[in-house]
């Protein structure tokens, strides 16, 4: 005879079937989970214009823009009945929205496991290197990020590790290009392997296999004082017209399991795919 289970807390489907609660990021990744924006919860604004953005991560490390010609724009109904936050004006203009100063567990150097996920809209602008989330120097630039459609990436989503632009920089996109108007979710892992080959895709939660574009990081260091955390860019010239919905950074590689999982949630709640 089998054995007899009991379940509680579970609810049912018209159907008969057990209705799955979709884990958020939290309930996923714990305390590897490092940041975490989603544009439904602790965003201040005033006429819409964002001055901060609370980080439901462990850590809680606001984003803030004080200058109101450089506050993005809170989108009402922009994805699923929910807000979202745009720059509504990209390029030399932009708008985005940074921390204070480092975010020391969001600092990582070449050889430090990672992962970072973005759901957004995406936006027709192909400028140079439109900078959608991560945290880097404003200046060599040093650091990470995801690029969202660049001319450098050739309008697709991609993953950067630089030390140096252009010469000592890891890179890989997705393999498909973006559609201007489409909700996209997007998660890149990176093992701390030195190289690009490291570098895992998955879009709408499906495991994608990337694009190389750089692969010539070497042993230094990617860590450089100066580095801000950062949504839609880390200055104007380098910002990202994506409106975003949600956004967040894990410490640790995210598992193919586990990526379908956050994608059940993303997608519960922006309802991004079919």
């Amino acid at each position: 005879m089998g054995r007899l289970r009991t379940f509680t807390n579970i609810t049912f489907t018209t159907s008969g079937l057990p209705k799955l609660a979709p884990l958020s990021p939290s309930g996923v990744l714990g305390a590897n989970l490092v940041g975490w924006w989603s544009a439904d919860q602790l965003v201040s604004s005033s006429a819409n214009r964002v001055s901060a953005w609370g980080d439901q991560s462990p850590v809680g490390s606001s984003l803030v823009q004080s200058v109101s010609a450089d506050q993005m724009l809170l989108v009402a109904g922009a994805q699923n009945g929910l807000p979202g936050i745009k720059n509504d004006t990209p390029g030399s203009s932009g708008r985005w929205i940074e921390s204070a100063a480092t975010i020391t567990q969001m600092q990582f150097e070449y050889n430090q496991p990672f992962s970072v996920a973005l759901t957004s809209i995406c936006a027709a602008s192909r400028q140079s290197y439109e900078l959608a989330l991560g945290q880097a120097t404003s200046t060599a630039p040093e650091g990470w990020w995801l690029d969202s459609g660049s001319t450098e990436s050739g309008g697709k989503m991609g993953l950067w590790l630089v030390h140096t632009l252009s010469v000592n920089a890891l890179g890989a996109t997705s393999p498909d290009s973006l559609t201007s108007g489409q909700a996209y979710s997007y998660i890149f892992t990176y093992d701390g392997s030195g190289g690009a080959g490291g570098i895992s895709v998955y879009r709408n939660g499906e495991s994608q296999t990337p694009t190389v574009v750089a692969n010539n990081l070497d042993a230094d260091t990617l860590v450089a004082s100066g580095q801000k955390a950062f949504l839609s860019g880390y200055q104007a010239g380098n910002s990202s017209g994506h409106t975003i919905l949600e956004a967040f950074v894990a410490n640790r590689v995210i598992t193919a399991t586990e990526a379908s999982g956050l994608d059940f949630y993303l997608n519960a709640k922006w309802s991004i795919h079919s």
